[in-house]
């Protein structure tokens, strides 16, 4: 038995916002599927993230309103505070805080991350990219060589199988 040798490369971008002229209350930033709103005060609704006293609080409140993490935002607060309370993570990102950047991670591991895409709708923001970018491998011939190359029980493989185009007679 080999070692799987197909590597997954997550891909990923960043987005810096300026010191000089922090987001304003109504401007956005669109992350995958997502639309995030700047706002002075968040209320409820989903993409809300609040504008705080500085830069760096206010990426990490989007830091934590991408993760749904409210141990990452500038209360700690969570929902409500930091971000609004109708909140959901965003499905095709996990977000990194640092300081006035923020870089964004795909959730899936290989090139099928390079195609989310990044946009501003905010002049302060600056996205180093239009789409995450560097992501490498494909992830289902990760698993077709996961699968093809070592012993699974029946359980890991029925939980491997939708991740694999090929379920020929080595899975079965």
């Amino acid at each position: 038995m080999s070692g799987v040798t197909t590597a997954l490369v997550r891909a990923s971008t960043f987005i810096t916002l300026d010191a000089a002229g922090e987001a304003t209350d109504g401007q956005t930033l669109v992350v995958g599927s997502k639309t995030y709103t700047f706002r002075a005060t968040v209320g409820a609704l989903d993409g809300s993230v609040h504008i705080g006293a500085t830069v760096a609080d206010t990426v990490a409140n989007l830091v934590a309103a991408v993760n749904l993490d409210a141990t990452q935002g500038e209360t700690g607060s969570g929902a409500g505070t930091d971000y609004g309370t109708a909140m959901t993570r965003n499905p095709d990102v996990f977000a990194v805080d640092g300081t006035t950047i923020v870089t964004f991670y795909a959730h899936v591991p290989g090139s099928i991350g390079n195609h989310i895409p990044v946009a501003n709708g905010t002049a302060t923001t600056t996205v180093d990219n239009a789409t995450l970018e560097n992501g490498t491998g494909i992830i289902g011939d990760f698993f077709d060589e996961l699968m093809a190359g070592v012993q699974l029980n029946s359980e890991a493989i029925a939980h491997l199988r939708p991740f694999s185009v090929d379920v020929g007679s080595a899975v079965d």
